[in-house]
């Protein structure tokens, strides 16, 4: 549900507190996110001296899929932003500096989910150290070791160890 501004930016000193429930769809964060959990968003809309702004705070909580080894982790992130809002730009060069809301509604949600998106990382690791699978069997090989020999003819570098001896 849109959140209604046009009076923050009517009024200097004008404000609106945020405790929202925010929920955003998986799906707009590619394959490796399976899965994220409903938030709550907290903060404020206050118009300064004429600048809007929007200071606002989100946990939340995802399930992703690690890119080397495809176990689902936990995924915790706290996040807190800060973005001016405008009714419109002077110079369309400033677009993404600000939030242009020629409405006076500001959609939460898709401002999270924005949010979200450039917070994440652009790969997903259940942890550092992930050992992957095995390119020859597919074990995990964070859960075990398999015994297979990865196959010397079939490496096109193998030749270059040749030049170390």
């Amino acid at each position: 549900m849109p959140i209604d501004v046009k009076e923050v930016f009517d009024a200097v000193g004008a404000g609106i507190a945020l405790d929202e429930a925010v929920r955003s769809d998986a799906g707009a964060f590619g394959a490796s996110v399976v899965e994220v959990l409903p938030g709550r968003v907290t903060g404020s809309i206050k118009n300064r001296a004429g600048l809007v702004t929007l200071e606002a705070r989100f946990p939340f909580s995802a399930r992703a899929r690690c890119d080397r080894c495809f176990e689902l982790y936990a995924l915790e992130k706290d996040i807190s932003v800060s973005h001016s809002l405008v009714r419109r730009l002077e110079n369309e060069s400033d677009d993404a500096d600000y939030l242009v809301l020629p409405d006076g509604k500001l959609d939460l949600a898709a401002v999270v989910t924005a949010d979200i998106m450039l917070s994440l990382p652009s790969k997903f690791l259940c942890g550092e150290d992930c050992k992957g699978l095995c390119q020859v069997c597919g074990a995990n090989l964070n859960e075990k070791t398999c015994n297979c020999e990865n196959n010397k003819e079939d490496n096109p570098f193998a030749s270059l160890k040749t030049l170390l001896d």
